[in-house]
């Protein structure tokens, strides 16, 4: 699964970029369910995971993707999906019946409508056919079709025996193909030709470019994670130098970084330097000895005023004996 959880429909009822769309109440998931396999790009050799929580409802297929995670691939993809860079997905149907009719027709759609389909898999893709979903569709031996093409889609509605009215127009069918592809209804077949190699050709070009800035947002995510990961070892070993920190807690706060490099080191810079306990007998004895000298130019008799001599017999008995024989003409015994 994916560190939040995410909900992909996985595809709807409305009208497709292809001129065609899917009746929903028309849809057979009990096969799917059985096996909800998640492919990349509807490219069977990459299974990246399955779906969970399958929920058919009157606007569309819904599910949770579970990656697997273990998986290259699943495990870049569903990164990705995390961080939110990828948000679309796309349902591979074996269409079984077809409608002209036009009350299931929405506005503005050229094919029929596909009102009884087989649901075969479901993948992640970084473009939709609509604004919510893709649709990918399969012939009856499970071979994609190519759906750049509209000459291939239509010949898989012939295949089901489709035939509008009973009988296929192939000057209707080719005025709607070229309708499709913003084409004059005078334009050829190489006119058609042309503007679906040009398709394939703007297609194959984003799919390029999406690759290129995803591999370069991988690369600028490397490069920050490298550049912090030599931060945090550098403020931990200041950490330690300085007294805030034990060596032996190095490994916790590794870990702290790695989850959360900004509070790490906010809580790190927290942390008070300790005075070490060999600094603190150095900045005693220090200050002991200008004590000491002060305490050499005073009298006997000031330094009984003062109540300093206990001070100065425990800073230096030789002085204090020395004090000692000055005032009563003998050492101290």
């Amino acid at each position: 699964m994916t560190k939040t959880k995410k909900i992909f429909c996985l595809g709807d009822g409305g009208l497709n970029n292809h001129g065609f769309r899917l009746l929903m109440s028309g849809g057979d998931l009990e096969s799917f369910k059985q096996n909800p396999v998640m492919l990349n790009m509807h490219n069977e050799r990459e299974v990246i995971g399955q779906w969970i929580g399958i929920d058919m409802r009157d606007d569309g297929v819904f599910a949770e993707p579970d990656f697997d995670l273990d998986d290259a691939v699943g495990k870049e993809i569903a990164r990705k999906v995390d961080r939110g860079y990828i948000k679309m997905c796309s349902m591979g149907i074996m269409p079984l019946e077809f409608s002209d009719a036009p009350e299931l027709k929405l506005p503005g759609q050229q094919l029929p409508t596909v009102t009884r389909w087989k649901l075969r898999e479901a993948s992640i893709v970084p473009f939709g056919s609509n604004g919510r979903a893709m649709v990918q569709l399969y012939d009856a031996e499970g071979k994609a079709v190519n759906m750049a093409d509209p000459g291939q889609i239509i010949k898989l509605m012939d295949s089901h025996g489709f035939k509008p009215n009973n009988s296929i127009n192939t000057e209707t069918t080719m005025k709607n193909v070229f309708k499709f592809l913003n084409l004059a209804d005078n334009a050829t077949e190489a006119d058609a030709l042309a503007a679906v190699t040009k398709l394939v050709a703007d297609k194959t070009a984003a799919e390029s470019k999406v690759t290129e800035l995803s591999d370069k947002i991988s690369q600028m995510e490397k490069s920050k994670k490298d550049a912090q990961k030599q931060e945090s070892e550098q403020l931990i070993n200041d950490a330690v130098k300085d007294g805030r920190i034990n060596a032996d807690q190095k490994p916790a706060y590794v870990k702290l970084f790695d989850a959360d490099f900004d509070s790490a080191k906010i809580a790190l810079s927290a942390l008070q330097p300790r005075n070490p306990i060999t600094g603190q007998i150095e900045t005693g004895k220090q200050t002991g000895a200008i004590e000491l000298q002060e305490l050499i130019k005073l009298s006997w008799t000031d330094l009984d005023k003062q109540d300093k001599l206990s001070r100065l017999k425990e800073l230096s008995e030789e002085h204090y004996r020395e004090k000692f024989k000055g005032q009563f003409g003998k050492y101290p015994s």
